[in-house]
């Protein structure tokens, strides 16, 4: 068994094409949205769920 994730920064406008790939070979991965506004626009995360992958947040607690 393998876990396959994303984690999804600057270029998360990528992660529908590389989602609609894996859901095409019957891998699911798990796509974690990051602190960035490039993670949250154009219907991202649902288009990516949609195809049945799963999706996280990732957080960086920068105040430490």
């Amino acid at each position: 068994m393998a876990v396959l994730h994303h984690d999804m920064y600057k270029l998360s406008g990528n992660a529908p094409w590389m989602a609609g790939l894996e859901n095409g070979l019957g891998v699911c991965a798990i796509y974690y949205l990051c602190c960035v506004p490039q993670s949250f626009g154009d219907g991202i995360m649902r288009e990516i769920a949609e195809m049945g992958h799963e999706i996280g947040y990732r957080y960086e607690d920068m105040g430490l």
